[in-house]
């Protein structure tokens, strides 16, 4: 009989599937996800959006990943997240990034400016490069 699996192997599951990183190691991703502030959002006992931060815990926070299930999207439940994050006591007075590559314009709607000044640099290991 296989004991159920545990709410933190749970998270890293929905996390791996919604965000797509089913391709990087999972001891990557259990790293990734432990070093992080999270923020679960569940319906009873099923998991249905997950958020998580990063930060220095003195001037900045970084929201690398807002996911929220498909059949729950459109419901005000991504930018309630976003609003628990953004007024969260660990994160008081301290400026909020947040780190996308898609739904800009959900995140403005969420009274996050949109700055273009700002250059990202980066490098991508090989098992997040498309062919």
């Amino acid at each position: 009989m296989n004991p159920r699996p545990s709410t933190w192997q749970r998270s890293i599951d929905f996390f791996r599937r919604l965000t797509g990183l089913s391709a990087r190691p999972r001891e990557r991703t259990e790293r990734t996800v432990g070093q992080s502030v999270c923020f679960s959002l569940k319906r009873d006992d099923e998991q249905i959006g997950f958020a998580r931060v990063l930060t220095d815990d003195g001037c900045y926070a970084i929201v690398v990943d807002v996911v929220i299930d498909a059949q729950f999207q459109r419901r005000g439940l991504g930018r309630w997240l976003l609003s628990t994050i953004s007024s969260h006591p660990r994160f008081s007075g301290m400026v909020l990034i947040l780190w996308t590559t898609d739904q800009v314009d959900f995140y403005k709607a969420c009274a996050l400016a949109h700055e273009e000044e700002f250059q990202v640099m980066r490098r991508a290991p090989d098992w997040m490069k498309t062919a």
